[in-house]
């Protein structure tokens, strides 16, 4: 990923410099193929990077916190009751900066990581299905609110 962020990045800052908008920055950046990384476990992917021998660590902080408009995407599960294993890094902090994601289960006033400020307090309480999530920072550009996994009980 190291050449694809380097020559990525500088399209965005040389169309950050001439003054695009992000809507213009994310248009060009649409034209190239995106990269898409899944994290089955993110404590214990955060933990193998900060004591691997390889150091990946420096890269993959840059990469998370300034990688907004890259389409590079970094997409990881985390159980809230391992958030404590994570809190602290630097990895961690950034990834979870941006505040986006697809709550599980229901219950979505227990995340304090994802913002569900469109949604009816009543409603926060609610409990999904299996399979069903709800999708944190709901726009008005963006309405969509759940997502459903099919199968997702096998």
């Amino acid at each position: 990923l190291t050449p694809v962020f380097q020559s990525r990045n500088k399209i965005k800052n040389q169309m950050l410099n001439d003054d695009f908008e992000e809507a213009e920055i994310y248009e060009a950046m649409s034209e190239k193929k995106p990269h898409f990384i899944f994290i089955a476990d993110l404590p214990s992917f955060v933990k193998m990077i900060y004591s691997a021998k390889l150091d990946m660590k420096g890269f993959l902080e840059t990469l998370i916190a300034k990688g907004r408009l890259h389409n590079i995407y970094f997409i990881a599960e985390l159980a809230l009751n391992k958030v404590s294993e994570v809190r602290g890094y630097q990895l961690f902090e950034s990834f979870a900066e941006y505040r986006t994601g697809i709550h599980f289960g229901g219950k979505v006033m227990d995340n304090s990581l994802l913002s569900f400020e469109y949604m009816p307090y009543k409603e926060q309480a609610v409990i999904d299905k299996v399979g069903t999530g709800t999708l944190s920072n709901v726009t008005e550009q963006f309405r969509t609110q759940k997502v459903v996994v099919p199968l997702a009980r096998k």
